[in-house]
């Protein structure tokens, strides 16, 4: 008797972990993204936002587990933007803001029995942001690595078996910091175009 419960809990375990493996599917990703840049500086009696467009772009490697009511992706994303030069005050001043982070990043995905998935995504990480301010031929540089985190959604559309490609938008705050009396924080709102390949 207990040699087949033992024989039948050891069969259970074998079922349940092929069950779980072959609903876990590793995938790779790339965006290429336009980001709307903000950065607000802080100065001793002054303070002044910046904003520009620049181009940027991502990486990441994940994996996707599939449930009866949709799908749980994680994965760890690579971010780098262009660096943003903004010109103020007619050229007397300017503005400029290195960005780039590692997130970890988790997507719900809507089953709709389409070939169209809507999804929703958080994530958190750390960013590397430097910052300068430059006016009437003095500067202040500032570089720090901050926590950043992101909240945003999107949808994919399955070209092939393997292959899913993505567009939608998020809000990335890159956080703040300060350097002796500056305080520099950026943030972004992001779009952005890209692929999935799911092995």
């Amino acid at each position: 008797m207990r040699k087949t419960l033992l024989l039948a809990g050891v069969a259970t375990i074998f079922t349940l972990s092929n069950a779980v493996a072959m609903e876990i599917n590793p995938y790779v990703s790339a965006k290429m993204k336009y980001v709307d840049m903000s950065a607000d500086y802080d100065e001793p009696g002054y303070s002044l936002s910046a904003d520009d467009s620049v181009l940027g772009g991502a990486v990441a490697f994940g994996a996707e587990h599939k449930t009866s009511v949709g799908t749980v992706r994680t994965e760890v994303e690579y971010n780098r933007n262009q660096d943003m030069e903004k010109k103020l005050f007619s050229g007397l001043a300017k503005a400029e803001v290195e960005s780039q982070s590692l997130m970890f990043n988790a997507y719900y995905d809507i089953d709709t029995n389409s070939k169209f998935t809507p999804y929703v995504g958080a994530g958190v990480g750390y960013a590397k942001i430097k910052g300068k301010l430059s006016a009437l031929g003095m500067s202040d540089d500032m570089s720090d690595t901050n926590f950043a985190w992101q909240v945003g959604a999107g949808v994919g559309y399955e070209l092939t078996e393997n292959v899913t490609m993505d567009a939608g938008y998020r809000y990335a705050d890159y956080g703040d910091f300060s350097e002796y009396e500056s305080k520099l924080d950026v943030s972004a709102h992001e779009f952005y175009v890209g692929a999935r390949y799911t092995f």
